[in-house]
């Protein structure tokens, strides 16, 4: 028997729908700058930029604002101390910039993120799950 879910409509500026809004930036952000460096080699602003594109619904919503760089360069910091990125000196538009790019730890990383996360997606309870949270059917797809 198919399980039936009422949906209540929550006020997107409600302060638990934003908290949640950022956790979840949070969780994800890491995931994301070492995906975007998995494409080529970024500097800062760029990144900040290919961020903001990701999150452009809900910054254009008011749940998040833009990247700023008291949030990014902490965490492109952090990421290379961890030896996930290494950054290198690089010319853009005539200033002196750091550009990122990942390294071989950061790419394991990331693929593991990618396994894991397919893991997940691939369970018939997270399948029920995202019926209910969104309201969508979606295939699950073993990867081999």
């Amino acid at each position: 028997m198919d399980k039936e879910y009422k949906y209540t409509l929550i006020n997107q500026s409600d302060m638990d729908y934003k908290k949640i809004m950022l956790y979840l930036y949070n969780t994800l952000i890491r995931q994301i700058i070492l995906w975007n460096l998995s494409k080529e080699d970024i500097y800062g602003y760029k990144l900040m930029s290919k961020i903001d594109d990701f999150f452009k619904t809900s910054i254009e919503l008011g749940l998040l604002r833009k990247t700023r760089p008291s949030k990014i360069y902490p965490i492109l910091k952090e990421l290379r101390e961890r030896g996930m990125i290494e950054s290198y000196n690089g010319i853009h538009e005539n200033k002196r910039v750091l550009i990122y790019h990942l390294t071989p730890k950061g790419r394991k990383n990331l693929i593991i993120f990618r396994q894991g996360l397919s893991n997940i997606m691939n369970n018939e309870n997270m399948h029920d799950f995202f019926k209910f949270t969104f309201g969508i059917e979606y295939d699950i797809i073993y990867e081999q």
